[in-house]
């Protein structure tokens, strides 16, 4: 390890008078006060989220900046949530084991003097393990006490944090479509594009808003019982193309491609550019909510909170499901089920590969999401049976 000698240092202390000054900066104000001064009244800002008491580098980032007397603690509590206590207790340890090194030098805080610090640990017989927490510490305080970074880092640990809090809560789901309901959700829907665009939606096991997005390249009727979907985009892959879950081949088996299906389908691609269905997500949500739906019993996570009545994204729930119970009974690959759901991930054909295949249908055959397909098709055909009635 290099150690800075004295000419080094006497150079640190004479660039003391242009420099951020550390004695100005650990002069921390008491808050106390804008706790007690607020719209509260005499009371003390009550703590909302109930985490560990801020600390005192916690203390020192917010005294570099002003808010409401009265949003003070609230503030301080989210940001509290950015790290765990034992996390927040060994960084307050290592700021101000730093700003006493500096404090008894008379020494800025910058890049160097911390170097000089941990390199003077490791003279001092530190183990490196021990010296590499302590800088690792310091390096998470870093940018968070340099001014021209303190808004937008502060602004970033602020949304870190609601997203920790946030994450302690039940997680709100869509209640799952219950098979006995199929029938009179097909006929809520009521027009053969709105029930159509239904139908693969539970096909492919998409969001409404993947549906709605399709455009007419991006449907190909491949035989009299094959349908090739490529989707052009889903929610986590905006602008990545080729992606292997945005491909799935709808297999109806020995059966051919239910009658309303292929007709909605044919006229739909001899009109001008636009989605199959008018029907926005928002006006499909509508309609479900007026549903009284069948009570079920299912098993769900502690962590998931089911709402009390169905939505959009109540048929992406009700496939998934169905993909889970299929491949707990080995009927399906694991990995099936999340391609199908498109919920991004690292595949064994990532995007670039996929490019090189000699067609889409290939890729979607050798991912299997035909065999999903036929199996979800298989179910629909015992719930909604005159939806899924093909013609020869």
């Amino acid at each position: 390890m290099l150690l800075l000698g004295s000419k080094t240092l006497a150079r640190m202390e004479k660039s003391n008078r242009t420099s951020f000054q550390l004695r100005d900066q650990i002069q921390l104000p008491s808050l106390h006060h804008l706790r007690t001064q607020s719209s509260y009244g005499s009371k003390e800002v009550p703590h909302i989220f109930h985490v560990a008491e801020p600390t005192k580098v916690l203390d020192h980032i917010m005294s570099m900046h002003s808010f409401p007397t009265d949003l003070v603690s609230d503030v301080r509590d989210i940001l509290s949530a950015l790290w765990a206590a034992p996390t927040w207790q060994a960084r307050d340890l290592a700021f101000r084991q730093f700003t006493e090194f500096l404090s008894g030098r008379n020494l800025p805080w910058t890049e160097a003097t911390a170097i000089t610090w941990l390199a003077s640990m490791i003279r001092d017989g530190y183990a490196p393990s021990t010296v590499l927490g302590k800088g690792s510490a310091l390096s998470a305080l870093w940018e968070r006490l340099q001014p021209q970074s303190l808004a937008k880092r502060l602004f970033l640990d602020f949304i870190a944090g609601l997203r920790r809090i946030a994450s302690r809560n039940p997680i709100t789901q869509a209640l799952p479509f219950n098979p006995l309901d199929l029938e009179v959700i097909m006929l809520a829907l009521r027009q053969p594009e709105d029930q159509v665009s239904m139908i693969l939606c539970l096909l492919t096991n998409s969001r409404w808003a993947d549906i709605l997005a399709l455009t007419q390249e991006s449907v190909e009727i491949i035989s009299g019982s094959t349908i090739l979907i490529v989707f052009p985009h889903t929610k986590s892959s905006a602008q990545e193309a080729f992606r292997p879950d945005h491909i799935v081949l709808i297999d109806f088996g020995l059966h051919l491609i239910p009658h309303k299906v292929l007709t909605v389908i044919r006229k739909w691609k001899k009109k001008e550019p636009g989605p199959i269905t008018s029907l926005t997500t928002a006006a499909l949500d509508k309609r479900l909510a007026r549903i009284k739906p069948t009570s079920q019993q299912r098993q769900t996570s502690p962590l998931v909170q089911l709402r009390d009545h169905y939505t959009a994204h109540s048929a992406k729930h009700f496939v998934t499901g169905l993909l889970w119970e299929w491949a707990a009974r080995r009927e399906i690959p694991v990995a099936l089920v999340a391609l199908m759901a498109k919920h991004k991930m690292d595949w064994e054909a990532p995007a670039v590969t996929v490019r090189y295949a000699p067609s889409m249908v290939t890729v979607a055959q050798a991912f299997q999401t035909h065999v999903a397909t036929n199996k979800i098709f298989q179910m629909l055909r015992m719930w909604i049976p005159a939806e899924m009635k093909g013609t020869r």
